[in-house]
């Protein structure tokens, strides 16, 4: 109903953004929500149990068995491609393993990153160490993306699920409460740092190993990107962008860059320097800009206030199911963690 008014604010030309974006483009930018509605509708309309969306994972967990062969094959011997020149090239022009089937480094390292906490859950679930040998294979086509925010997040996922699910296995069984209390919390302690410590060599040495931005220029980057989110989102509040459309506003002189100047003056950020961070033409009348760099912020401007609404019933629930998980004492719950770090990592 969001994008119909949309269509109908760029057609009478209510919006001096929209009405200059193609229509073609403003409709097919709905393709990947519907594809989105037609899953949900599937499995609510087939009645998926537990066991239907272990079959999704493990065709995940298998494909992902495939990449790490690929990886081990291209990018950690120092080759470029498989020796079967039709299928082309498994890195990028940056040396990133992105796989010649799929051609996204972003895309192959999320693939990892489910396949990764894809076996720990059943490895939680089943008991079969296997699962184990899996996620280690994962990692390695997590590690050959090179993508630094999903290397982090599966270290500190990782991490976590030790630290929450593991350590009541580890407590002992019989002596006092309080001795089980100390136990689990100094293996969660124990966990944590070595997950941190993890986290900052990995990040250290690929930002290293791709001559990438240092991690200050990448937080006032990313900084940058959603303080002109929140402008994007002060203009058009109700009806929002539309899908996919966020681009188009970040990118127009139309929008008061409010937040952005605010931004770049709070942190004494160079005002060209944080432009260039949008858009390298600068603001125009029908502009475009990069990325925001957050699906939190893109689906906020996409659906305005209704996303914004959509988005705090999200975290509410996500610590709703966090409480019930550290209250938990049930074995069933440590599968249930990998799961729930998966959906908070992604």
């Amino acid at each position: 109903a969001l994008n119909v008014v949309g269509v109908l604010v760029s057609v009478f030309q209510l919006d001096d953004v929209r009405h200059r974006i193609p229509m073609l483009r403003q409709l097919v930018g709905t393709l990947p929500y519907i594809t989105a509605f037609l899953v949900y509708y599937g499995a609510q309309r087939n009645k998926w149990e537990l066991v239907d969306f272990e079959k999704i994972i493990k065709i995940i967990v298998i494909g992902t068995l495939f990449l790490a062969v690929e990886a081990l094959s291209t990018w950690y011997i120092g080759r470029s491609s498989l020796p079967v020149p039709i299928l082309g090239t498994s890195l990028s022009g940056g040396g990133l393993f992105e796989s010649f089937l799929i051609r996204n480094h972003h895309a192959v390292s999320r693939i990892a990153l489910v396949s990764i906490f894809g076996s720990l859950y059943f490895f939680s679930r089943y008991g079969l160490k296997r699962n184990l040998i899996v996620a280690g294979f994962s990692g390695l086509v997590l590690i050959a993306t090179l993508d630094r925010a999903p290397i982090i997040v599966g270290v500190v996922g990782v991490g976590l699920y030790m630290a929450f699910g593991r350590s009541r296995n580890l407590a002992p069984k019989g002596g006092s409460g309080v001795q089980r209390i100390l136990v689990r919390g100094v293996i969660s302690i124990l966990a944590l740092l070595l997950a941190g410590y993890a986290a900052n060599f990995a990040l250290q040495r690929v930002t290293l190993v791709r001559d990438a931005s240092l991690l200050g220029e990448v937080f006032q980057s990313r900084l940058v990107h959603h303080a002109r989110a929140l402008d994007v989102f002060a203009y058009t509040p109700v009806v929002g962008t539309g899908p996919h459309l966020d681009q188009f506003y970040q990118g127009s002189s139309f929008v008061p860059p409010t937040f952005l100047n605010s931004a770049v003056a709070a942190f004494r950020m160079s005002p060209d320097w944080a432009l260039r961070r949008i858009t390298d033409e600068g603001f125009q009348r029908d502009g475009a800009s990069y990325s925001a760099h957050s699906l939190w912020l893109e689906f906020i401007m996409h659906w305005g206030i209704f996303g914004l609404a959509a988005m705090l019933y999200l975290l509410y629930m996500m610590v709703k199911v966090l409480l019930k998980l550290l209250r938990s004492r049930r074995q069933a719950s440590q599968a249930a963690w990998s799961i729930f770090l998966l959906a908070g990592g992604l």
